[in-house]
């Protein structure tokens, strides 16, 4: 019951030729042997059948009895009765030369006894699934009886008794032509089940790799659809040991075919549940399968009629109700997006059309509903290579939907973990941010209340308290000057200056401008910048040094020459000695909020050079701490064209 129609897919051979070539050879092959075989020539003219329902007449009684003609292929359903059926043979010229083959198939009719009056054979000559494939004088996948060559016509009869459905064709021919018909059966049979063995293989090997409970199903149903195969293409009982009497080559095949309809079940409710078929037709569905529990129990208490029967019950039963299952399903766009699923509910549809299609031209025969055509053997095989086939290509289509379904969902995991790291990092540089303003705010907020508590307020006092309001103003500019930088708010133009005259203007404005020196190595000349920019650069890099070196101690700033032979690339240097700070750290200098330990007896935010240096990039150049052996410089390199 769980396969797929290759209709459902616009383009099957996209995935099976491509990827998987040996898929496409085996169905052509079978294909090929299917529909290329030539028919043989039958010497039976004529067929009629008796039903005995006492089981208990013997020949005899038999040949008194009215029998009744029937085509070709027997349809006799389940049934306790032995059916009787006389042959009528018309032998062709040369045939007196060689003995006919009796034909008979399918494989597993449980015992076929031959009755021969001319030739004194009643009886004596048994096949069947029960017995070992070596009790045949002509060894085959079938069943085969051998009748001596005769020049004229004679009627023959076989006592057929089978547990399994009475489904029956028999042809008399000659050795060459049966020889034929089982070389090509055999070839035919042999490349079915290494696409069964294939299709198992795959499934097992992708399940290996990534485990999915689906995917599990459809190996194991596979792989025990392959055993019974065996058992039902005549395999089991040509190679069947001798030896081994405990259990018939029938009943072997016998007791698979519960589990494989059982795990056919399990798969399709798996499969259309996930396509979000009807809740309750699903349950149905799991009630079949656990009524096959009881054939395992039938088969148990020797009641293997009553148990195929029941077997043949649930599988169109199944049919049907896993076709109006997938009637039910929703059209998966109208699905969430985290719901999509790789099939259409149109394809869904055709996918089960196909299986019951498929098995009813194989149920409704064997069950004695409707007469069996040619297709109920070897149509069996056709219905399930395609249906393998196109079962093998959803599966294809499902895993590489779910591949996509996951590799969209870790996507959306390292997104979601992106963005979590982004609050931490958020998180713990407002928990920086607050501590460094709780720290550095302290000590000058201190100076207010202690200046306002005072009796007597003297000049130094007002001194020390705009000092301290002063401190606090610059650290709320620096945390406004970054905030603007984060959100690429700082205003920028590009002005004609002269460097050496913006250098002394900013030093003029500092207010420790006597500490200062401007050294210039540059001719004068008229530079496009941003004077802004550039004046916060370096009125930062101006009042670090004042604040970090020695009180009685000269800075010095220096503007360099051009470097190398560009015209346009000047560097502006800050040298001071270090002071009781010491030396900064050169990995961690132009990091957020960083101080050194022994700096925190002056006020300040830590953002002053972080700042500095992401302008120095807005303005096309870079900020660089390179220390000598006695001073703490920093150095601001950009070019900029000249006017």
């Amino acid at each position: 019951m769980a396969a797929t129609a290759r209709s459902a897919f616009p383009n099957p051979w996209r995935y099976a030729g491509s990827s998987y070539p040996y898929f496409r050879v085996i169905v052509f092959l079978l294909l090929s042997l299917i529909t290329q075989t030539a028919p043989a020539q039958d010497r039976i003219t004529g067929r009629a059948l008796f039903e005995d329902a006492t089981a208990a007449m013997d020949f005899q009684q038999v040949q008194s009895q009215t029998f009744i003609p029937f085509s070709n292929i027997l349809s006799g359903g389940y049934g306790r009765s032995v059916l009787w059926v006389r042959l009528h043979i018309e032998p062709e010229t040369g045939d007196a030369d060689e003995p006919l083959i009796l034909r008979i198939r399918p494989g597993y009719l449980d015992e076929v006894g031959l009755y021969d009056p001319r030739y004194q054979s009643l009886g004596n000559q048994v096949t069947g699934d029960n017995l070992p494939g070596s009790a045949d004088a002509y060894r085959s996948l079938n069943n085969n009886l051998v009748i001596p060559q005769d020049d004229q016509p004679r009627e023959i009869w076989l006592r057929v008794a089978s547990t399994s459905s009475r489904l029956l064709q028999v042809q008399a021919l000659s050795g060459p032509e049966t020889l034929r018909l089982d070389r090509q059966q055999e070839m035919l049979y042999s490349l079915f089940l290494a696409f069964l063995a294939l299709l198992s293989l795959w499934g097992a090997s992708h399940w290996l790799i990534r485990p999915d409970r689906l995917l599990l199903l459809f190996t194991l149903k596979q792989t025990v659809g392959l055993i019974y195969m065996v058992g039902y293409l005549g395999y089991a009982r040509e190679f069947w040991p001798d030896g081994l009497t405990a259990i018939t080559p029938g009943q072997f095949t016998d007791w698979t075919l519960p589990l494989y309809t059982l795990l056919g079940c399990l798969f399709d409710y798996h499969l259309l549940r996930s396509f979000h078929a009807n809740a309750l037709g699903l349950k149905l569905l799991l009630v079949l399968a656990a009524g096959l529990v009881f054939e395992y129990a039938l088969l148990l208490f020797d009641q293997s009629q009553q148990a195929f029967m029941l077997n043949g019950g649930v599988v169109l039963i199944g049919v049907c109700l896993t076709l109006l299952l997938a009637l039910t399903t929703p059209n998966p766009e109208k699905l969430a997006p985290g719901n999509r699923l790789p099939l259409s509910r149109r394809a869904i549809i055709l996918l089960y059309s196909a299986i019951f299609l498929g098995f009813m031209t194989s149920v409704l025969p064997l069950l004695g509903l409707t007469q069996a055509s040619f297709l109920v053997f070897d149509g069996f095989l056709i219905y399930s290579l395609v249906s393998g086939l196109a079962m093998l290509l959803m599966m294809i289509r499902r895993m590489r939907e779910s591949e996509r379904q996951l590799t969209a969902a870790e996507a959306a995991r390292e997104c979601a973990e992106r963005r979590a790291e982004a609050e931490l990092e958020q998180r713990q540089e407002q928990a920086q941010f607050l501590t460094m303003l709780t720290h550095e705010l302290k000590t000058p907020l201190a100076v207010v209340r202690m200046v306002l508590g005072a009796k007597t307020l003297t000049d130094d006092m007002k001194d020390e308290a705009e000092r301290s309001i002063r401190d606090m103003n610059h650290i709320v500019q620096r945390c406004m000057q970054v905030e603007r930088l984060n959100d690429q708010d700082v205003p920028g133009q590009r002005l004609a200056c002269c460097l050496a005259e913006e250098l002394a203007d900013i030093i003029r404005h500092t207010t420790q401008a006597h500490r200062v020196d401007l050294l210039s190595e540059a001719p004068p000349t008229i530079l496009e910048t941003d004077p802004l920019l550039l004046r916060l650069i370096v009125a930062n890099l101006i009042d670090n040094a004042c604040k970090y070196s020695p009180t009685d101690s000269t800075i010095t700033v220096r503007l360099g020459a051009p470097v190398g032979l560009d015209p346009n690339r000047f560097s502006i240097r800050v040298a001071n000695l270090p002071g009781k700070a010491g030396w900064p750290d050169p990995d961690q200098v132009f990091q957020k909020y960083y101080r050194h330990p022994r700096a925190h007896e002056y006020t300040g935010s830590g953002l002053g050079l972080f700042l500095s240096a992401r302008l120095a990039k807005q303005l096309g150049g870079e900020l660089r701490y390179c220390p000598t052996a006695q001073e703490v410089v920093f150095e601001l390199c950009f070019r900029s064209e000249q006017g």
